[in-house]
């Protein structure tokens, strides 16, 4: 029976969230359909066992490979030419679906043809409780010219997230696609390229994927963001190089697309050093300058940028950086701004 979805798992040491993680697969109708490839990065605790258990269980949909060490964006290039699925997504160890919405989302599937599949998720504690949920203005259960929505600003395109979507393999295979390796925050690639391969898509406006926040150690908590800056800064350097080497070939549209998810990244970064108590300033400012060699556009966007409506804190940096009073008066507006944020966000809800 042909695979519709296969589901690549990099693990390193989850055996917390693991089983958790694994049985939000195990739905009731369609489990035939699905791969489950779980690929352990040389984790030290029981993590490899707990996934064997699954696959003698289910033989026919839980897939095992076991390697060294090689963080994230290794472990989704070990998974890629073993998937089986028509379409393909990944799902991070500590985290997990909604059941019965991956057994709606098999259902209605299963034969339709589209480059993309599009679905919601929420962001989770470790109590389980929602923090918050994405959704998106695209037309439900249909397929639709995924391009044209770019023009729609309400649609915000440029933040689809990799827990939102799911690839034609085909496409994949076609672009040769190909993770960094070595460093964290890479799920980002997983939006960026791929992406431009996409011409029609399927969307099921409902929460698929539960994004665990507040686990210690995760790379998204602040002060881990602040010890991987290197990740970070590889990160953005390499996505400015791959829109540098593809933007030519591509629509405006999916130009404009790499182009400001680049901008997101590098300023995430900007954001990130200028709001450290104790930031590394030459640090930054050989950040800038290599922003600045590798692309001039990016480079001259990032000064409009701004926060708390009107205060452009990049070009603010740029024309004081060697101004000591500079940097405590950008850190209180950007945790100002991050306070002002959040309050909307919770009112919101």
């Amino acid at each position: 029976m042909e695979k519709l979805l296969s589901i690549i798992i990099p693990t390193y040491n989850m055996e917390k969230y693991l089983n958790k993680c694994l049985d939000s697969l195990l739905i009731k109708t369609g489990l035939e359909y699905l791969e489950v490839i779980v690929v352990n990065d040389g984790s030290s605790d029981s993590s490899l066992s707990i996934a064997q258990a699954y696959q003698q269980k289910y033989p026919d949909v839980f897939v095992i490979i076991d390697k060294t060490n090689g963080n994230y964006g290794s472990c989704i290039n070990a998974g890629l030419p073993v998937a089986k699925g028509k379409y393909i997504k990944i799902l991070d160890a500590d985290d997990s679906f909604s059941t019965p919405i991956l057994e709606e989302l098999i259902k209605n599937i299963n034969g339709i043809d589209v480059d993309l599949l599009l679905t919601d998720y929420v962001t989770i504690d470790e109590g389980g409780q929602t923090l918050s949920q994405s959704s998106y203005q695209y037309p439900e259960l249909q397929i639709f010219d995924f391009p044209r929505f770019f023009t729609d600003r309400k649609a915000s395109v440029p933040y689809i997230h990799m827990h939102n979507v799911a690839y034609k393999r085909e496409n994949i295979i076609h672009i040769k696609y190909k993770q960094t390796e070595g460093i964290s925050y890479t799920d980002v690639e997983w939006t960026f390229i791929p992406m431009t391969t996409v011409k029609t898509a399927y969307y099921l406006k409902k929460p698929l994927y539960k994004y665990l926040l507040g686990r210690a150690g995760q790379t998204v908590n602040p002060k881990t963001l602040m010890k991987n800056m290197y990740s970070m800064e590889k990160l953005s350097f390499s996505l400015i190089d791959k829109y540098n080497t593809c933007h030519a070939h591509l629509t405006p549209l999916y130009q404009e697309y790499l182009f400001y998810r680049a901008v997101v990244e590098v300023s995430r970064i900007y954001r990130l050093y200028l709001a450290y108590k104790n930031t590394d300033t030459q640090a930054l400012i050989k950040f800038d300058a290599q922003i600045k060699q590798l692309n001039q556009d990016i480079y001259k966007h990032t000064e409009g940028l701004t926060i708390n409506r009107y205060l452009k804190y990049i070009k603010v940096w740029r024309d004081n950086k060697n101004r000591k009073c500079i940097y405590p008066f950008l850190r209180y507006n950007l945790k100002l701004n991050n306070c002002m944020r959040a309050f909307f966000s919770s009112q919101n809800k």
